[in-house]
């Protein structure tokens, strides 16, 4: 299996590498900056900003993933709130960048969100515990750039790429 991860270099994408080269899979890390401590060897490092759209199907061709682990986002809801496009920009255009890179040539590709339980908002003590059904509510950027990023694994989905989010929680 040739992985590829986006943030790569955050504390879940070390974890992720550590993993899937335990198993024997080849992985290719891909991140905005270069990681702190070098990655392991054998895995290849590959820059990106999700940002920009030709990267991301540069990187996604270059990799030829079967699965592709997009942990890459803007994570503080704080940073978010004073900084609400780059926040979009990231979460929301950076997943659909990736999204249509694997759309194109890559549909066998499966594609994994790592998305936030924010996208829930405010859940009353009677709500809990937050099932998949629980109604989206995101109350800041983060939340709505997260929320909006899934719909478009939804559409993604739509059009053939096998996608599957799943929604953190602290």
């Amino acid at each position: 299996l040739k992985a590829l991860i986006t943030g790569a270099a955050g504390f879940a994408g070390r974890h992720l590498i550590d993993c899937l080269l335990s198993q024997g899979h080849a992985v290719t890390a891909a991140d905005l900056q270069p990681p702190a401590e070098p990655y392991p060897e054998g895995v290849e490092a590959l820059p990106l900003d999700v940002t920009d759209e030709q990267a991301c199907w540069e990187v996604v061709h270059a990799a030829s993933p079967d699965l592709l682990l997009h942990l890459a986002g803007f994570a503080h809801v704080a940073q978010a709130e004073a900084d609400p496009r780059r926040c979009l920009a990231v979460n929301t255009d950076g997943t659909r960048h990736m999204l249509n890179a694997c759309l194109d040539g890559h549909a066998a590709a499966r594609f994994l969100l790592i998305s936030s339980a924010e996208v829930y908002g405010p859940v009353l003590a009677d709500q809990l515990p937050v099932t998949e059904s629980q109604p989206l509510r995101p109350a800041t950027v983060y939340a709505a750039s997260k929320a909006s990023a899934e719909m478009f694994v939804h559409h993604a989905v739509a059009r053939g790429l096998h996608g599957v989010v799943a929604r953190a929680f602290n």
